[in-house]
């Protein structure tokens, strides 16, 4: 029997580069939503908040899986020299993703309509913040083509740091301009003028990068196949999605309080930190990880394990206890009225702590078990958490949904990872072996 390789961990410099990157993206993702919150009044800010949140709800689905698939595709074309199904990919990959876009767009304004009794205006609202879907989701299948190019951090970093930077140079900018209070038309706008700004340069990015074999020749179609491996991916991302963003949408349509919205959309963007930062890392950590579960290497994924919990745990557990000391004064950057949501922010700043420090270990769990498996795991938590909320949120406000939310997203987490584990019992001991060496 072959051995295999050993798993060569990350050295200190691509962890801190990892955790660097994912607190500048909850940094700016913080000071853009408080930026907003100040120039809108606290019900817009709610209307917003909800639409926004279900958009990137709705946005893990209606991507199709696209920034992993067109990472397998083209990867395979790279390896094989066949650029026939990567190039059928590239032409239709787009047409597929805005056929979606406009078939979520369709069913969710009538349903909007249906669940709220409000003016036409606010249904005007959100429908233009749901149109705001095909950019951000056009984004990740470029995003994922510069990757599978050799452009993932340059690509990675655009995607993620160059929209909320764009958003506060422009709320800075219409400002100073004498715009004293905006309403949801405008950060409609303003949030399009910077993902058509982004979606514009990952399409440059990977045109520059893309080798000639894929533009030129042939083409074949394997649409159905791409659609049956994008679901599943699609449908566990959205999972995962509904359980840390749900909870805002929840406030807004079951409850029908825009302005609870507002409260708990600025607790979750100020804990949801937590969970920028183990995204961050996790793109140093998810190819070794990948790479241990295919060996079958425990000892590796016991390597990875430990250096996660001590660099990510560590970072999460310091930085949470400076949140919470200092919750109230967070609170007040949106707002004074704002702290009526410091015992929703505690709910959240814990479970997305414990969520930060289980993130890898659920990520190769989902490895582990298969898409499918993880998929009815996330699926259960989904609706025992929305159901949740809406008990406990006409029982105990806000907090109540944030009690529910926190529940059911640890829960999920512990599912897949106990199911993970189940599988890596049942590995043969010659399997157990295998090296995991540090650069």
């Amino acid at each position: 029997m072959n051995t295999p390789s050993p798993i060569v961990l990350p050295a200190r410099q691509e962890i801190f580069f990892g955790l660097c990157l994912g607190v500048a993206r909850g940094v700016l993702a913080i000071v853009a939503s408080i930026l907003l919150a100040r120039t809108l009044s606290v019900t817009e800010f709610g209307e917003f908040a909800s639409g926004i949140n279900l958009t990137i709800i709705v946005l893990m689905f209606a991507s199709l899986g696209m920034e992993r698939l067109t990472m397998q595709v083209f990867r395979r074309a790279q390896r094989s020299g066949d650029f026939e199904a990567a190039r059928g990919l590239r032409r239709i990959g787009p047409m597929m993703i805005i056929a979606t876009c406009l078939a979520c767009i369709v069913i969710l304004v009538p349903a909007h309509i249906f669940f709220h009794d409000d003016p036409f205006h606010e249904h005007m609202n959100f429908a233009l913040v749901l149109a705001l879907l095909p950019l951000l989701a056009l984004s990740r299948f470029f995003v994922g083509s510069a990757a599978a190019h050799g452009r993932y951090l340059l690509g990675n970093s655009v995607h993620s740091l160059a929209p909320f930077i764009i958003i506060i140079l422009l709320t800075l900018l219409v400002t100073a301009l004498g715009w004293e209070e905006l309403d949801v038309i405008h950060a409609v706008v303003i949030y399009g003028l910077a993902y058509g700004a982004v979606l514009l340069a990952l399409y440059r990015i990977r045109q520059a990068a893309e080798p000639e074999e894929f533009r030129r020749g042939s083409h074949r179609l394997e649409s159905m196949d791409w659609l049956r491996a994008g679901t599943l991916f699609s449908l566990a991302m959205f999972c995962m999605t509904v359980l840390d963003r749900g909870g805002v949408v929840a406030v807004s349509w079951l409850e029908d309080d825009d302005t609870g919205a507002a409260f708990l959309g600025a607790a979750g963007e100020l804990a949801g930190f937590m969970l920028f930062l183990a995204m961050g890392a996790s793109a140093i950590f998810s190819p070794i990880m990948t790479d241990a579960v295919n060996d079958k290497n425990t000892v590796a994924l016991r390597k990875i394990n430990f250096a996660w919990f001590r660099w990510v745990g560590g970072t999460a557990v310091v930085i949470g206890v400076l949140q919470l000391l200092y919750a109230k004064q967070l609170l007040d950057l949106y707002g004074e009225e704002y702290e009526v949501a410091t015992n929703a922010f505690i709910i959240y700043l814990v479970g997305f702590a414990i969520s930060a420090f289980l993130f890898l270990p659920m990520m190769a769990s989902q490895y582990l078990v298969g898409l499918g498996q993880s998929v009815l795991i996330l699926g259960g938590w989904v609706v025992a958490g929305l159901i949740g909320m809406a008990y406990l949120g006409s029982h105990l406000g806000i907090q109540g949904v944030a009690i529910a939310q926190i529940g059911a997203t640890i829960g999920a987490n512990l599912g897949c990872i106990l199911a993970g584990h189940r599988v890596v019992a049942k590995w043969k001991p010659e399997h157990s072996g295998g090296k995991a060496t540090y650069k």
